[in-house]
């Protein structure tokens, strides 16, 4: 199997439903606090994943860049202002039949919250020995290793004070 930065927008990846190099459609976070790193699970009723746990992200939209909607996302999924993010890698999603772009989310500015019940059923930190067992989060596996060994750590200060980069 094909690691999963392989397939990029550039390098033609796997194709597509219409038989189309595939392009950047989904975005996806890596927030790393103290260790841990966030996860939502995903509502019974959603198409692709059901009641899985998986990374928080989500469709980009038309005319919108990757950076741009993960920053979208983060405010729509989580109520967080994204500061600062930094590309991971691309891959191909066999089951969504879509290439994804991967960021680690290094600051933000508020509490990570569920603000989209309708799309995921429970928010959590995990550290990566506890991590729940999930396709989703088979995609993704390396791109988190890769996140948490950087040292990535968006941790808030305490109130009044600044974030951590």
């Amino acid at each position: 199997m094909p690691r999963p930065d392989q397939h990029g927008p550039r390098d033609g990846g796997m194709p597509d439903d219409r038989g189309m190099p595939p392009s950047i459609r989904i975005v996806i976070g890596v927030m790393v606090r103290d260790g841990e790193v966030l996860l939502v699970r995903r509502t019974p009723d959603r198409r692709f994943y059901p009641d899985m746990w998986d990374l928080f992200g989500g469709h980009v939209e038309e005319g919108e860049s990757a950076e741009d909607a993960l920053l979208r996302e983060g405010r729509e999924e989580l109520r967080v202002d994204i500061e600062s993010l930094a590309p991971l890698g691309t891959g191909w999603d066999p089951v969504e039949r879509v290439g994804y772009a991967v960021f680690s989310v290094a600051s933000w500015r508020g509490e990570p919250v569920n603000a989209a019940p309708d799309e995921h059923s429970e928010i959590g930190w995990f550290s990566l020995d506890a991590f729940p067992r999930s396709p989703a989060l088979d995609l993704t596996r390396e791109f988190v290793v890769r996140a948490m060994a950087s040292g990535a750590d968006g941790s808030l200060d305490p109130p009044g004070g600044s974030l951590n980069g």
